[in-house]
């Protein structure tokens, strides 16, 4: 206490080991929208569907091990001119049976007294919902 000066030296056995969960679920979902191996052919993930469950991280043997559980929902990629050109002529009852291996379907026909789905594309309002954009399913050919 009365010394000018002291020197005190040591040592502590000690390690942290972070894990950035926010950087594990980002890697989680990057995987799964880029591995072309996770998402069947034809399909896309519909946005905002995607759930990351993280794991509690592990150390063995000196490696940190982060896992992660991802699930998305996916749908079928709607291909607009493939789809337009199938129901073109039908009835708005045979355009909406074909139109169910690739989901549910509305056809609406205006004005009223038409009665079948124009075959000029550019008279067709085609809206599709719950699908990612640019999404390729092709319709049945049975009215």
């Amino acid at each position: 206490r009365d010394v000018a000066e002291a020197e005190l030296t040591g040592t502590q056995a000690w390690e942290a080991w972070v894990v950035d969960p926010d950087a594990v679920e980002a890697a989680a979902v990057d995987r799964l929208e880029t591995d072309p191996g996770l998402v069947p052919d034809g399909y896309a993930i519909v946005p905002d569907s995607t759930m990351v469950e993280l794991a509690t991280p592990t150390v063995i043997d000196g490696v940190l091990t982060a896992d992660a559980t991802v699930a998305a929902g996916a749908a079928p990629v709607i291909d607009r001119d493939e789809v337009l050109a199938a129901i073109a002529g039908m009835t708005a009852a045979e355009a909406e049976a074909a139109l169910a291996g690739i989901g549910d379907a509305d056809v609406t026909l205006w004005p009223g007294w038409t009665s079948t789905v124009p075959g000029m594309a550019w008279r067709v309002d085609l809206r599709v919902e719950g699908a990612a954009p640019g999404a390729s399913a092709t319709p049945s050919d049975a009215p």
